[in-house]
């Protein structure tokens, strides 16, 4: 046990009324201060060396003789945190999975738009292609956005949203920032 925590546990026998009688002794408040206390600082324990008294414990004895024990919640009010917990993790392991699915469709997106530069502009599908891409990608850009710097609500419904529906939920307020795009 560190000298601080020797201290605390001290302090606490104090607290619980003991005087210092000593050189890691106190008086016991069990026993009416008649006998005293040893304080073994190495396991953080102390005791009473009266034969009858059951005053010997730790820190924590200690607080919970002083009323300061642990505060147990409600049956409910636990249920009602556990609850909140899970759900917190759910959603952010729904922020990450839709995050790592949408970077992947970025680089998807991205080996679209060198094949279709690699065949050259004369060709028609390479005007499709990139039309594609350019639409594809702002909406992309605009979903991990609100995964970014969403407001709560909008992250929760982009999360929710099936992959079909999240074109749907993104913002319509968020501006396109690829290609010029304004249809949606």
């Amino acid at each position: 046990m560190t000298t601080a925590a020797q201290g605390e546990l001290c302090s606490w026998l104090e607290m619980a009324g003991a005087r210092p009688a000593g050189h890691r002794r106190y008086s016991c408040p069990a026993c009416g201060g008649l006998r005293t206390v040893a304080v073994n600082g190495e396991r953080g324990v102390f005791y009473c060396h009266h034969s009858g008294c059951a005053f010997r414990g730790s820190i924590r004895t200690l607080r919970e003789r002083l009323g300061l024990g642990r505060q147990w919640l409600p049956r409910a009010e636990l249920i009602r945190r556990q609850r909140a917990h899970d759900a917190a993790r759910r959603l952010a392991a729904g922020v990450h999975t839709l995050r790592m699915e949408l970077l992947s469709t970025l680089r998807e997106l991205g080996q679209l738009e060198i094949r279709a530069h690699s065949v050259g502009l004369a060709h028609r599908g390479t005007w499709d292609a990139l039309a594609f891409f350019c639409r594809q990608q702002a909406d992309v850009l605009e979903e991990l956005e609100i995964l970014e710097s969403g407001g709560a609500g909008e992250v929760l419904r982009l999360v929710l949203a099936g992959r079909h529906e999240q074109a749907t939920v993104v913002s319509k307020d968020l501006h396109p920032r690829v290609c010029g795009s304004t249809d949606r």
